[in-house]
């Protein structure tokens, strides 16, 4: 099942009910629920080049609200499980997962593509809801 970003609802209400289900127990443990396709931004910023250059398809990452930023109080930062900030979930996908980290659920992230740029690369993710 891949959802893309347009078909997760504002509120952090998820198609077929995932949230829901997720807060009910009805995902199985160990289980990951695929939510959306994003990228990250702002990782220049963050002085991350060398780490996010350093990131794989298939590497883990984890989401933590960003509550305290001083420009979006919706923020969502990706980082490392080592706790290295690359930088933010874009703007245009961070208003539902920031919801439902709010309410306490668990999401993390998957690497799916690393493409070149400049001034660097962009780093695409896929985003889960974990049981």
């Amino acid at each position: 099942m891949d959802l893309r970003r347009r078909q997760m609802l504002p509120q952090g209400l998820l198609p077929g009910g995932a949230a829901e289900a997720a807060r009910k127990g009805w995902l199985a443990p160990g289980r990951r629920l695929p939510l959306l396709a994003t990228n990250i931004i702002g990782a220049a910023f963050h002085g991350a080049d060398e780490t996010a250059a350093a990131l794989c398809p298939g590497a883990l990452l984890t989401l933590e609200r960003a509550a305290g930023n001083a420009y979006d109080k919706r923020a969502v930062e990706v980082r490392t499980p080592g706790g290295v900030k690359l930088g933010y979930l874009p703007g245009k996908d961070h208003q539902a997962v920031a919801s439902l980290l709010d309410q306490g659920f668990v999401l993390t992230a998957r690497v799916t593509e690393i493409l070149p740029g400049q001034p660097q690369p962009e780093i695409r993710l896929q985003v889960f809801l974990s049981a």
